[in-house]
């Protein structure tokens, strides 16, 4: 039996409409289980007693089968119990990943003038052997926060008192994602100021004495220009739905990642960032050939959605040990906006071969309905020693299954 003309037209069109609207079916990014070694859910905190609420994960190697994991949690976030809280993950003989109850490691009480204060953003870094440091963020709200460091020289167990890095020159630390090492004596942190009207980066390079993890000083770069100073032909593009209700209709960059270029790490001076941008349509890029010091005019990086509504969603990256560089990040569902997906619902891996020139989504890590309720944001990466990838992020955000979520990814497996 043939169809007719008419019949087969009105044929065609159905297949070109279903493969537009739901082109998911014919899709080969998934939730991949061969490079998917394990997830697990991290233990919830011990209080309040009632509607606990955690986020801002960061996750950091301490030994052979030993991690780390911190975050902030309490009754919900900005409020005066939230504290900073640590976990130990360690892997046993079936290679499951076993994590032990939290404990408060870092809290607003224990610093003069700061009682009763909410804290933000953990950010775990191994700075060697034997140091593990931990910046966090104290203040009543982003604009007017303090950055504090902690240090741990026996594997997280215990640690310093806090730090408080504003008295080298206005220095927070790294706002969201680790550090990267520059050499021997300093590291290289992205940082950045969250206004009521501007969101704008900087870096700051701290520089220790030798052999030590004791701050000399502080390096503070000039901020970044952000995308609403971007015209003409490299103009940034916002987006149309969300930069109505950024205030001023102003865009900004915020939380940038940060990674060697070039195929040999710190044998060569380019390095890049990749921003959180307010009302961008895209995540947003610079790169410095200077270790640091002064960066290119922003550029939109556009294989890489900026999801997350008018504030867009925190991200993280991480370079492999065969150079390749990966990116966790929340994206859209089909590349647009619907109301079948929130904003923060699909967690998402990229691929970088090209020393971060373009990118290739290659996994899903989460996918959940609107309706569901669910945020699966802010994630940290790391490679441990082994080779293996851990990823760690906020599941259920404001739902009632609320934690942290940890996986472990082979990369070797990786398309």
């Amino acid at each position: 039996m043939f169809l007719s003309k008419n019949k087969t037209k009105i044929a065609m069109f159905y297949i070109v409409f279903v493969g537009l609207v739901f082109p998911v079916v014919f899709s080969n990014v998934v939730f991949n289980k061969n490079v998917v070694l394990s997830t697990q859910l991290l233990p919830v905190i011990l209080y309040p007693q009632t509607h606990k609420r955690v986020h801002a994960s960061t996750i950091s190697e301490i030994s052979k089968d030993h991690v780390i994991a911190a975050y902030f949690g309490g009754t919900d976030e900005g409020q005066p119990d939230v504290k900073i809280w640590l976990s130990h993950g360690y892997r046993d003989v079936n290679d499951k990943w076993n994590w032990e109850k939290p404990f408060v490691v870092a809290n607003s009480d224990e610093i003069p003038g700061c009682r009763n204060k909410p804290c933000y953003n953990p950010v775990l870094f191994k700075f060697d052997e034997k140091t593990t440091m931990l910046f966090f963020k104290v203040g009543k709200r982003p604009t007017s926060w303090k950055g504090y460091l902690k240090r741990s020289f026996d594997g997280g167990m215990t640690w310093s008192e806090a730090e408080d890095l504003s008295r080298y020159g206005g220095a927070v630390g790294p706002t969201r994602c680790k550090p990267i090492r520059l050499n021997n004596n300093s590291i290289l942190c992205g940082s950045s100021d969250e206004g009521l009207v501007n969101w704008q980066v900087h870096m700051e390079r701290f520089n220790f004495y030798p052999n030590s993890s004791r701050i000399s000083f502080i390096e503070i770069s000039k901020r970044i220009d952000t995308p609403h100073n971007i015209v003409g032909h490299n103009r940034i593009r916002k987006d149309k739905k969300t930069s109505r209700f950024a205030f001023l209709n102003r865009t900004g960059i915020i939380q940038p990642t940060v990674f060697f270029m070039g195929k040999n790490a710190r044998e060569n001076n380019n390095i890049k960032i990749v921003c959180r941008g307010k009302a961008t349509r895209y995540l947003v890029s610079s790169v410095s050939k200077d270790y640091g010091r002064t960066w290119t005019p922003v550029k939109q990086e556009e294989s890489l959605i900026n999801a997350g509504g008018s504030c867009g969603s925190g991200l993280d990256s991480v370079r492999l040990k065969n150079g390749d560089i990966l990116i966790v990040r929340n994206d859209l569902p089909y590349g647009i906006k619907n109301k079948q997906r929130g904003d923060r619902s699909k967690l998402v891996l990229d691929i970088s071969k090209d020393q971060g020139v373009s990118w290739r989504t290659i996994l899903v890590l989460e996918d959940t309905f609107a309706k569901d309720g669910k945020q699966n944001c802010y994630p940290s990466i790391i490679q441990a020693d082994d080779g293996l990838v851990h990823v760690v992020y906020t599941f259920d955000k404001c739902g009632n299954e609320n934690r942290i979520k940890h996986v472990v990814l082979d990369p070797q497996r990786l398309n």
